[in-house]
C-alpha cells in the first residue's frame, strides 16, 4: 500500500472558473466510481484520503448539460 494522498483540481468553461459542475473520480482497474464531488464556488474540487498507487480517471459532467462531458486519463494522487 502506497501513502495517503489527493487530488485537488478546477472545473472551467471557456476559461473561467465553473462550479455547475458534477465531478467523479473513477477506479482506472475496474472502472467503479470511487467518489463524487460538486466543486466549490471557484470551480475547485477535491478528493482526499487516497492511496498513491490507486489509478484512476475523472470525468466532470457539466450540470446545465450544454457542454459534453470532460475526461481526464491517468490521475495520480499525490
Amino acid at each position: 500500500m502506497g501513502s495517503v494522498a489527493s487530488i485537488c483540481g478546477s472545473t472551467k468553461k471557456l476559461g473561467n472558473e465553473y462550479k455547475n459542475a458534477l465531478v467523479v473520480l473513477y477506479n482506472k482497474g475496474n472502472l467503479s466510481p470511487l467518489a463524487v464531488r460538486k466543486p466549490d464556488a471557484n470551480g475547485k474540487y477535491q478528493f482526499a484520503g487516497l492511496d498513491t498507487n490507486l489509478k484512476t480517471f475523472i470525468v466532470a459532467f457539466d450540470s446545465n448539460h450544454q457542454f459534453n462531458a470532460v475526461i481526464q486519463d491517468n490521475v495520480v494522487p499525490k
